[in-house]
């Protein structure tokens, strides 16, 4: 079991998709991680509240530098991502959560 004098949580992530990729990605950089917490309660009929949902991420604190890089370079390749962004007319990139171009007002899906 992980401490807090050797261990240190690096992500919480909200479903246990995002936690299983984030820790292979950083087990195949050569860290090994520990995933505490989910929804293991669920499978014996408990309601857990929202928060004990989350599944910390632990690392050794001699690996928590690059553990954090390889965190920081995967949230951005996802948001830079070409297929989570739109091209609005007036040039700028909008992540495709946004309906209308921060930049101009344009809707997407039409020209500024």
């Amino acid at each position: 079991m992980p401490t807090a004098k050797d261990h240190t949580i690096v992500h919480t992530a909200l479903d246990d998709v995002d936690a299983s990729i984030r820790a292979q990605k950083l087990e195949e950089n050569g860290i090994p991680t520990l995933k505490l917490g989910g929804t293991s309660g669920v499978a014996f009929g408990m309601i857990p509240a929202p928060e004990a949902l989350h599944i910390e991420l632990w690392v050794h604190n001699d690996q928590l530098e690059t553990a954090n890089q390889l965190m920081e370079s995967f949230d951005e390749a996802r948001g830079q991502s070409p297929a989570s962004q739109w091209s609005c007319g007036c040039g700028e990139q909008n992540p495709k959560t946004f309906d209308v171009c921060w930049k101009c007002g344009a809707t997407f899906g039409k020209s500024a």
